[in-house]
């Protein structure tokens, strides 16, 4: 729709159509052209004003010189077609065509509109296009921080160098990956590192937490909605997030939290590929992997009704646990230092970390794992006096997690801590302090009885903060 009076010049329209970058020919049911404007500079020897009012069959054959047209298969098909043939009378040019019918209201056709391109115009076309759709996922890649995801681990530890080896294995095939773990282990860097590993790689990795977004939204925001769906929402309907991440990966984190009525459509793309927007029957297929991850217990929701059992097994194909960073403490040391250089890097610091420093933290439970890892290094560095960050700026230094836990492990019932982690280090701290109680606080002696290494019970000790 125009707002002006040059609408109704023709040399207007004529304008803007030479401004297109290819040719377009109109000709009426009987073959007559009744408009053409070839731009392609390519195509030599041309006359627009010669070409109209002249007859498609007869041009074809004694004024493009063209070996084939769309436009004539349209004219005797009543279809959409295509054409690859030669035209022009100085310089033959390879012209790719695509030629449309165009029906009056009594269903009759009236005019075919005929788009052509030069073949190696078109060519530089869809290379710059490739080009720019490279550029955009390289961008896209980069915000989504899969691009770099490969080197986002540290596994110097065997347990988690294990789980490594199983995420490659994983990685090479389309199975259904769930990541189980405590909350901060690391469960979206691990499903960003199978898809940075898988054939997938090249397309999206999109995330969807499915305890963050409203219950209500969750479905529309999953698999689109057609138009009218909504009050307020897309008057053309809006594509879902499954679709757009067609070939690509789908990371549903979270998957404990889903509403039970969405697990039902969930299972469906699960088991067909199959989704429907909200307010449509249409069904539309998607090649998208899932990766689901959860800190919740799975078979616990099973049982008590809040999780379908047909979606856990479905979902459950390869399970990948991610153990806690008390588990790895191998990797805690690496893992900090990497966190310093980045925070370094983005505050244009050089802080480094004194061994006392590092010494501490490994001898911290770390609840909140990893992200709690680089939240406490962040803070350090922002906060920190001096480019040599000691052991009293660690935030948990005194008292420490295990020291409290000590303490509360003279006050019972065991139900009196709040977490299992509390309960472990309070049963340690009195089983070590009454075996080292026995032993005359003989520490070799204490090693030979509880059957460790002598280096390790000596850590223990540090860690719980006994003494005689």
């Amino acid at each position: 729709m125009f707002a002006c009076d040059e609408v109704n010049n023709v040399a207007f329209y004529q304008q803007i159509f030479d401004l297109y970058d290819g040719n377009i020919m109109v000709s009426d049911a009987t073959g007559r052209i009744v408009f053409v404007s070839i731009c392609s500079p390519g195509i030599e020897g041309f006359d627009q004003q010669k070409l109209l009012n002249t007859n498609i069959h007869t041009t074809a054959g004694s004024i493009c010189y063209a070996t084939g047209s769309a436009t004539a298969k349209v004219l005797e098909s009543k279809k959409q077609c295509y054409s690859a043939h030669f035209v022009g009378e100085k310089k033959k040019s390879r012209v790719l065509a695509y030629a449309k019918p165009i029906f009056d209201e009594n269903g009759e056709l009236k005019y075919v509109a005929s788009y052509g391109w030069e073949e190696k115009d078109l060519y530089a076309l869809l290379k710059r296009l490739d080009e720019e759709k490279s550029s955009v996922k390289n961008v896209l890649h980069y915000i989504q921080g899969t691009n770099s995801a490969a080197q986002s681990f540290i596994a110097q530890s065997r347990l988690m160098k294990a789980v490594m080896e199983r995420a490659l294995r994983v990685a090479e095939s389309d199975s259904t990956v769930i990541l189980y773990g405590e909350s901060g282990s690391g469960k979206e860097v691990m499903a960003k590192y199978i898809h940075a590993n898988s054939r997938r790689r090249d397309e999206v990795f999109i995330p969807i937490n499915c305890s963050a977004i409203p219950k209500e939204l969750l479905e529309s925001e999953m698999f689109g909605y057609s138009k009218g769906a909504f009050t307020g929402g897309n008057r053309e309907g809006n594509i879902g997030l499954f679709e757009f991440a067609n070939n690509g990966t789908i990371f549903l984190d979270e998957i404990g939290d889903c509403p039970l009525e969405l697990q039902t459509k969930l299972l469906r793309v699960l088991e067909n590929g199959e989704i429907r927007r909200v307010g449509s029957n249409k069904i539309i297929t998607t090649n998208a992997r899932i990766i689901a991850a959860t800190n919740r217990n799975l078979q616990e929701l099973v049982h008590e009704g809040k999780f379908r059992a047909d979606l856990y097994y479905r979902l459950n194909v390869i399970p990948i646990t991610l153990p806690p960073l008390r588990e790895r403490m191998d990797d805690i040391e690496p893992l900090a230092r990497r966190f310093v250089e980045e925070y370094n890097k983005k505050y244009h610091l050089a802080r480094i970390l004194s061994p006392q420093l590092i010494h501490t933290m490994l001898h911290y439970a770390w609840p909140g794992n990893i992200r709690e890892l680089k939240n406490c290094i962040e803070r350090m560095i922002i906060t920190s006096d001096s480019d040599i960050i000691d052991a009293e700026a660690f935030p948990y230094h005194n008292p420490t997690q295990a020291t409290v836990a000590c303490h509360k492990a003279e006050s019972r019932p065991y139900d009196r801590f709040s977490s299992y982690e509390e309960a472990i280090a309070a049963f340690e701290c009195e089983y070590f302090q009454q075996i080292l109680g026995n032993c005359g606080w003989d520490v070799k002696a204490a090693a030979q009885q509880t059957k460790m290494h002598i280096s390790t019970l000596y850590r223990k000790i540090e860690k719980l903060g006994l003494k005689p």
